[in-house]
């Protein structure tokens, strides 16, 4: 891997975090979660 130049796809910070969340701490958030996984996976 070369450094000062990168390949590929990277993902960073909230997109990250929501792709690997299976669930959430509340009602409003975890709709949004439901939402967001039906259009985006």
């Amino acid at each position: 891997m070369d450094l000062d130049a990168p390949r590929g796809v990277y993902r960073k910070n909230s997109l990250a975090r929501i792709n690997v969340a299976d669930k959430m701490p509340t009602p409003l958030a975890r709709k949004e979660l439901e939402e967001f996984l039906k259009k985006f996976r």
